[in-house]
């Protein structure tokens, strides 16, 4: 009975040990994604702004695409497995909004993922001050 006992807290100690390791992962990714997001954002915004220094009446220019292949390309990079239909970068005046939504795999097998953990971020960027 002892050693039964002691099978079956060893299988649930590794199962929480798994889990654990996973949440983390998962957190680890998400933060990824956050620096990944805001630094294709930045340089954008920082673009915009210069532009706004040099020339205060030049209307905003369209950056939604340029952004978007930022974040696919990085993520490509980075080893960040995205859906690129998941990607949604708008415009609307002078705001840059940017939603993602992926799963971090919990249980894959052959590359599939049977279990995922799902990841969303959105945030916006004003262009302008």
């Amino acid at each position: 009975m002892r050693v039964r006992t002691l099978l079956r807290v060893a299988v649930w100690a590794a199962l929480v040990a798994y889990v654990a390791f996973v949440i983390v992962a998962a957190v680890s990714n998400y933060f990824d994604m956050v620096a990944l997001v805001e630094g294709a954002a930045r340089k954008v915004v920082e673009a915009e702004r210069w532009t706004l220094l040099r020339q205060p009446d030049a209307p905003v220019g369209a950056h939604a695409e340029e952004v978007r292949d930022a974040i696919l390309r990085g993520a490509e990079r980075s080893g960040l497995v995205i859906d690129d239909r998941k990607v949604v970068v708008s415009q609307t005046g002078q705001t840059l909004r940017i939603s993602v939504s992926w799963s971090y795999p919990m249980v894959a097998v052959g590359g599939e993922t049977i279990v995922g953990i799902p990841l969303a971020l959105d945030r916006s960027f004003p262009l302008r001050p």
